[in-house]
């Protein structure tokens, strides 16, 4: 019995040793789950053209693509991301792919993904439950019937041309997708690589309705690019509005101006997963208004309102700056496309400086722009700018135009490039006893 206890104590001492001197896991350290080989197909492009024309897929083969096949070794993380190590023409890369967004119809994850190698840069990852995407390796896709897959597309950064490797998997599967899947949030535009690595195949900007008056025009501003033998368009529409009255003689009277984002989509053809009917990657990078006024009227108050993005880290309120051009009352004057050389103020509530009558000069032209850190980014985002104008000239007056126009420049978030446009919105305005 003495004997049975004393083999007790040491082990319960050898134990105890054992505990001290062995380092414990913390819940901070990931859990790395079990990894397994995959075939992947694989594109090797080279000499992409700048508007990727000639980066198509297996049904319209080029002479700049090589294909082979190669393994990847996936190593799902216990965060839902994702390692993939691999060799490339004899270059070892590892790419840790994050969750990072979903696409509208909710079959897509779109992940943020970083490359060990400096050669490779990642232009796209994501995996799609059921192969509603477009893809390099259609008619692959159609032998296997495969209904899932994970896309890896890269940009070789040590080739003197555009080249891309472009690797799809059709055995992989991740096994929580629907739970995934209801934690992220949505941006389709996430998928749009073409947008980023692209120049546009075409692009455009029209008026889309045939009742559209110069107080109320609705516009449509797309972009087209090649996705892999398909195009990818984005679009983003324009309401420009302005709403306005006549002057009574010796009074005055409000004229607003607003432009507002209506609408945004991007499609694909063949691609659901990149189908949006509320994004797109174009966005209002600046906003400018020039107004200038009928003959005997003249500005007396502006003030702004608006609904933006802003880029910059401070809280302040949507600002604009006021441009002043003088001029003799009677006259009928152009819209200035330049206001060089007078007053320039920032507001961000209504502005009441102007001079009028001096020296026989009235504030007849002015231009109202929106402060650079603003944005409009999304549908309903708007900028609105409401004038005062009053009669100066005590007498009745037959309508006349009212000049105004919009200066904007659409940007593609995706690149960065922008184009600048013009909407002109002269409305009649009569003084009348």
């Amino acid at each position: 019995m003495k004997k049975h206890l004393k083999q007790l104590l040491c082990s319960a001492l050898i134990a105890a040793i054992f505990l001290l001197t062995t380092p414990t896991t913390t819940f901070s350290q990931e859990t790395v789950l079990p990894s397994a080989n995959f075939l992947a197909k694989t594109a090797i492009v080279t000499n992409v053209a700048e508007d990727g024309t000639n980066l198509t897929d297996d049904l319209h083969p080029n002479q700049n693509t090589f294909t082979q096949d190669i393994t990847l070794k996936i190593t799902p993380q216990s965060n839902n991301s994702i390692q993939i190590n691999s060799s490339i023409d004899n270059r070892e890369i590892s790419v840790l792919g994050t969750p990072m967004a979903k696409s509208e119809n909710e079959h897509a994850i779109f992940f943020n993904a970083i490359s060990n190698n400096p050669s490779f840069e990642v232009v796209n990852m994501e995996y799609v439950d059921n192969a509603e995407t477009n893809m390099f390796f259609k008619s692959y896709k159609t032998t296997k019937n495969a209904n899932k897959i994970l896309k890896l597309y890269l940009k070789d950064l040590s080739s003197n041309t555009r080249d891309y490797i472009i690797l799809e998997c059709f055995d992989y599967e991740i096994t929580n997708f629907a739970s995934i899947i209801s934690s992220l949030p949505q941006d389709t535009t996430m998928g749009a690589w073409a947008a980023r690595e692209f120049i546009p195949t075409s692009s455009d900007f029209i008026d889309i309705t045939p009742l559209a008056t110069p107080s109320n025009t609705l516009r449509t501003y797309s972009v087209k690019f090649q996705h892999l033998a398909f195009e990818e368009t984005h679009t983003i529409t324009l309401a420009a509005d302005c709403t306005y009255s006549n002057i009574r003689v010796g009074q005055m009277s409000d004229i607003i101006y607003r432009i507002e984002i209506v609408g945004k989509t991007l499609s694909c053809p063949g691609s659901p997963s990149l189908n949006s009917k509320t994004e797109s990657s174009l966005h209002v990078n600046t906003a400018a208004l020039r107004q200038t006024t009928v003959p005997n009227a003249a500005f007396i108050s502006t003030s702004i309102s608006g609904k933006v993005l802003n880029s910059s880290s401070s809280g302040a309120s949507l600002s604009a700056s006021i441009s002043i051009n003088l001029a003799a009352l009677s006259v009928s004057l152009s819209i200035p496309v330049s206001f060089t050389g007078n007053n320039i103020v920032n507001i961000n509530s209504t502005y009441t400086s102007y001079v009028n009558g001096r020296n026989g000069q009235y504030t007849r032209s002015i231009k109202t722009t929106m402060q650079n850190n603003y944005k409009l980014t999304q549908i309903n985002h708007y900028f609105e700018v409401r004038s005062t104008i009053a009669d100066f000239g005590n007498v009745s007056r037959n309508s006349a135009n009212h000049k105004g126009t919009w200066d904007i420049t659409i940007i593609n978030a995706a690149d960065k490039s922008t184009q600048s446009k013009t909407i002109s919105q002269n409305v009649p305005i009569a003084i009348k006893n």
